[in-house]
């Protein structure tokens, strides 16, 4: 029961597949979105149920009400956010064939027109159907590869395909 409404089991998991993470504030006039370990403190925007906050305590708070550890609920959300390739698509919208178990992007899955990788060379277009990485010339904060889809930006990655940034 969550704000006066009964979810089953099967309800609450169907749920999950579709959170939004909130972004935060840093505090800096900034903003973050770091789901880059398990159970990373953010508050997730789930439809249907409302906003599911992940605390740096290892609290779980659903509408409101903290969550009991070892509870079925708290089992349940725990499990789902600590699958970073499941966290990583579901914020990014990157499909999760494209990822490793730990979230990164399989650099190796694109290639370019001579069949170079990402990981054999370092410049140029390299492309996995309407998927594409290109290199990131500005080269800020780590920023090596751009990630994009139908030539649209996605995020992005440092030099090991990992999710830096929308």
């Amino acid at each position: 029961m969550i704000d006066g409404k009964f979810y089953s089991p099967e309800e609450f998991e169907e749920y999950l597949k579709s959170p939004e993470i909130v972004v935060l504030s840093d505090g800096n006039g900034g903003s973050s979105i770091q789901p880059f370990f398990a159970l990373a403190p953010a508050i997730y925007f789930v439809p249907g149920v409302g906003q599911v906050a992940l605390l740096a305590t290892g609290a779980i708070v659903v509408g409101g009400v903290t969550i009991k550890a070892g509870s079925w609920l708290y089992k349940t959300i725990s499990n789902y956010f600590n699958d970073p390739k499941r966290v990583i698509a579901s914020n990014y919208g990157i499909p999760q064939s494209l990822l490793d178990s730990n979230g990164k992007v399989k650099l190796g899955s694109f290639k370019d027109k001579h069949g170079n990788t990402p990981l054999t060379n370092n410049s140029g277009t390299f492309k996995n159907g309407k998927w594409s990485v290109e290199k990131d010339t500005a080269g800020r904060g780590g920023r090596v590869w751009k990630l994009k889809k139908d030539e649209k930006r996605i995020a992005s990655l440092d030099k090991n395909g990992k999710v830096l940034s929308k």
